[in-house]
C-alpha cells in the first residue's frame, strides 16, 4: 500500500531498475506527434502577476498545504520537486503556440514562453508553501536545462532527461538525509 500511494518510493524502485539492473529503456528521442507550431497571431497583453488567469489564484497553494497536512497527519514527509519543463521565456518560445487550456482554449491561444512563465509561477508557489511549512522542496525546474536532448516534448523526458533527473534527485535526497531529515530549500 505505502509503494502505491509513494511516487518517490517508485521513483527509488525505478532508478534501481533502469541503473542497477539494467532493465531496458525506450530510447525514442522525439515524439513524432510533437511539434513546433508557429503562433499565428500575437498573444494578448497578459498581466503582471499570471496568478489572474487562474479561476482560483490560491487553489495550487491550497492544495499543496492541503496534501502537506494530510502527509503529516499519516506520519509521512513529504518531498516535492518543482515540475521541468521544456519551454523557456525566450524569444523563440514566443514565437511557438502552446497547450492554452489556462488561458481559454483555442481562442485564446497562447505561447510557449507564457506557457513557460505559467509553469515558473506554479513552481515558486511549490516552493513558497513548502518553504513556509518546513517541508523539503527541490528545485529540479531550475537544474533541468531546456533543451531536446532531455525532453521528448514540452514535459515529459528523453532516456538522457531520465538520468540527469535520476541523478540530480538522488543527490538532492541524498543531502537532505544525511543532513538529518532536515528541510533543505535552495533560496
Amino acid at each position: 500500500m505505502l509503494f502505491s500511494n509513494s511516487q518517490i518510493l517508485q521513483l527509488i524502485y525505478k532508478a534501481r531498475v533502469v541503473h542497477l539492473d539494467r532493465a531496458p529503456v525506450v530510447t525514442a528521442a522525439a515524439d513524432p506527434q510533437f511539434t513546433e507550431e508557429p503562433l499565428e497571431a500575437p498573444e494578448d497583453p497578459l498581466p503582471e502577476d499570471l496568478h489572474s488567469l487562474l479561476e482560483d489564484p490560491d487553489f495550487y497553494r491550497r492544495r499543496i498545504d492541503l496534501l502537506i497536512d494530510e502527509c503529516r497527519s499519516l506520519g509521512i514527509t513529504p518531498v516535492f520537486l518543482t515540475q521541468p519543463i521544456l519551454y523557456r521565456d525566450s524569444d523563440h518560445w514566443r514565437g511557438i503556440r502552446a497547450a492554452s487550456r489556462f488561458s481559454g482554449g483555442e481562442e485564446c491561444p497562447i505561447s510557449a514562453a507564457t506557457f513557460a512563465r505559467m509553469l515558473e509561477t506554479l513552481n515558486r508557489d511549490l516552493m513558497l508553501v513548502c518553504r513556509q511549512k518546513g517541508v523539503p522542496c527541490f528545485d529540479l525546474a531550475g537544474e533541468v536545462p531546456g533543451s531536446r536532448e532531455y525532453f521528448y516534448d514540452s514535459m515529459h523526458m528523453t532516456e538522457a532527461g531520465a538520468d540527469l533527473v535520476g541523478r540530480l534527485v538522488a543527490g538532492f535526497l541524498r543531502e537532505y538525509l544525511m543532513e538529518g531529515g532536515t528541510t533543505w530549500l535552495e533560496d
